[in-house]
């Protein structure tokens, strides 16, 4: 019996579709474990449509290369039992002013997400799956929950993205955030 036949219709019956495709009778019986191609299970991701409605843009246009990248992301986040929310900062999907952000670009090509229910790594490694994101940055000290920046960066590819983890150190008794970290050891 398949792993989802057990699931009937509306959006469980999307999602098992998703996760587990209906094989012909020849074919071999499905696997859970992530293969070469599909490790954390960026494939089902990449492939499924966008969700329309699965997170809250704030009504922000932004790069639709992000936009499609980030709700893959997203769902892809949710298959695993978690979520993705962008970050209610002011300054998490376009910032106003001069400056290098990709947040700051015509339209912002970066966006903030905090990620529930799932580690940060796995988080991490799914974006990085997706072969979309140019930048990828690791925050595992947010303030309301660890989270990611995914960005779409023009000087650079999904194949050799920007990656740098964020953290917080103290000075003159503020607290700081600093982005001169390489991302983690086996994660990159």
């Amino acid at each position: 019996m398949m792993a989802g036949a057990w699931l009937k219709g509306g959006a469980l019956g999307a999602l098992a579709a998703l996760l587990w495709p209906r094989r012909s009778s020849a074919s071999a019986a499905p696997t859970l474990a992530p293969t070469a191609t599909d490790e954390y299970g960026a494939r089902a991701a990449r492939e499924a449509l966008p969700a329309a409605g699965l997170l809250d843009w704030r009504g922000q246009v932004v790069d639709p290369q992000l936009r499609e990248g980030v709700e893959r992301f997203a769902l892809g986040v949710r298959a695993r039992g978690g979520r993705a929310v962008i970050s209610t900062d002011p300054g998490a999907i376009g910032r106003p002013g001069p400056g290098g952000s990709q947040h700051q670009a015509s339209p912002p090509r970066a966006v903030d997400l905090w990620i529930f229910g799932i580690d940060l790594q796995s988080a991490y490694q799914l974006a990085r799956g997706l072969g979309v994101f140019s930048g990828i940055g690791t925050y595992p000290e947010w303030s309301t929950a660890p989270g990611l920046h995914l960005d779409t960066r023009p000087d650079r590819t999904p194949s050799d993205p920007a990656q740098w983890s964020g953290y917080y150190v103290v000075v003159n008794g503020q607290r700081i955030q600093r982005t001169d970290r390489p991302v983690w050891g086996a994660w990159a």
